[in-house]
């Protein structure tokens, strides 16, 4: 399976956030329940649904929760597993207040009501008895999934109304409603192993929404001018471009990439007009006009082409070769070679800041005066400065994303309690 040199759990396209916010993400796991490696057979029948737990307080007691699974029923009447695997919730581990549950693929249809199978409760060391072994809560307005849909639902909980007497456990749990004007900064994951992309609100660091985007979404690229209107989404199985609108909670228009055998990368020009993207088998760099899908230059540039970079202060696009041990830099008109500059080692990435291996696009405009890259097999950075243009001698990075062979991703551990 060729995901397993790389992880799914990518950091791809973000609003104002750190990427170590982003690193707690472990809800880009393939579904558990009844999952098969044909997923995108059964995508194209029916959908995914999620489940995540949210802390109605920040503070409460030290409680432990243990589901023992989770069903939602059809408007056939039929239940159906989204998980038969016991999970236990605890609020003393619980950092930030949400924790992913579960996901499973689902039946196309509409769904009105969600059914947790408890097995025990615990406060501190004393074992809780349970009001009822089982509980059912209705969705606010049936829930429908359609051939590759990722739909999420979310429950509050509130873990102190749930305590009766410090003896008998109740729990009080809702589903919450769909945030559809959310004034806080969004943050964007791409987890192209389920087709799926994130939406997280960056003041709590939950999150609050998904998106079925088919084809293996790799990158993320928000309208430089539009961000909350526009988000561009690069897919390595399609093979195309999907613009999403948000809002809309949809795929709005789709540009197909023609004649590319591995499209690992994107970058826009600063006013959203035109988009780059390396084709990493290729080894070609593309230009396409956003406005109307069309590619109007294509050019070879070497081996193993892996990021790119609009650099908007010097008007110049960077791109990082990790087999020829180069990043070259780019008219954005032309596309012709304006320098190259030898890394020494295989360049994997760069961000106009200090996070390591990730290109991160900002709705704001960049002044970039200086680009800096990681190589492979050796824990340093290397910088360019082009006021003056000199190669700035390398600094040590002291904390890095776990590095995979593949050199043109990154890879973060699973960590979400």
């Amino acid at each position: 399976m060729k995901h397993q040199a790389r992880s799914a759990y990518q950091l791809l396209a973000l609003f104002r956030i750190p990427l170590a916010l982003l690193l707690l993400l472990v809800s880009c796991g393939p579904p558990e329940a009844g999952y098969d490696s044909n997923h995108p057979a059964r995508f194209q029948s029916g959908g995914q649904l999620s489940l995540f737990l949210n802390l109605r307080q920040s503070e409460g007691p030290a409680v432990e929760l243990t589901i023992q699974a989770m069903e939602v029923l059809a408007d056939n009447g039929s239940w159906n597993l989204v998980s038969d695997r016991p999970v236990t919730i605890s609020t003393r581990k619980l950092r930030g207040g949400q924790r992913f549950l579960a996901r499973n693929y689902l039946p196309q249809g509409r769904y009105s009501r969600l059914r947790l199978t408890l097995d025990q409760a615990r406060l501190g060391s004393t074992t809780l008895s349970l009001a009822s072994p089982s509980m059912e809560l209705p969705l606010r307005g049936p829930l429908y999934v359609g051939p590759g849909d990722s739909r999420s639902l979310f429950l509050t909980w509130d873990v102190r109304r749930s305590i009766q007497n410090d003896t008998t456990f109740q729990p009080i749990l809702q589903v919450a409603p769909r945030l559809k004007h959310l004034m806080a900064d969004v943050a964007y994951v791409a987890c192209p192993d389920i087709d799926t992309v994130f939406m997280i609100r960056t003041d709590k660091n939950w999150v609050y929404d998904s998106l079925g985007v088919r084809g293996e979404p790799t990158y993320l690229a928000p309208a430089p001018l539009t961000p909350r209107e526009n988000l561009y989404v690069l897919t390595q199985r399609d093979q195309d471009i999907k613009k999403v609108a948000p809002s809309a909670n949809r795929v709005v228009e789709t540009y197909s990439l023609p004649m590319t055998g591995d499209p690992v990368h994107m970058a826009l020009s600063p006013d959203g007009r035109w988009g780059y993207i390396v084709d990493r088998q290729r080894g070609n760099i593309l230009r396409m006009d956003m406005l109307s899908g069309h590619i109007d230059q294509r050019v070879r540039l070497g081996y193993g082409p892996c990021f790119v970079l609009y650099l908007e202060k010097t008007n110049l696009v960077a791109v990082s070769l990790g087999m020829a041990q180069t990043v070259v830099l780019l008219d954005p008109e032309t596309l012709s070679t304006v320098r190259t500059i030898s890394t020494g080692s295989r360049p994997e990435g760069w961000p106009c800041g200090t996070t390591p291996c990730s290109t991160l696009p900002n709705p704001e405009p960049i002044q970039c005066s200086s680009m800096t890259w990681k190589t492979t097999g050796n824990a340093v950075a290397f910088r360019w400065d082009f006021h003056p243009a000199a190669l700035l001698p390398p600094a040590a990075l002291s904390t890095l994303p776990t590095m995979v062979p593949d050199p043109c991703h990154c890879s973060a551990r699973d960590s979400w309690e």
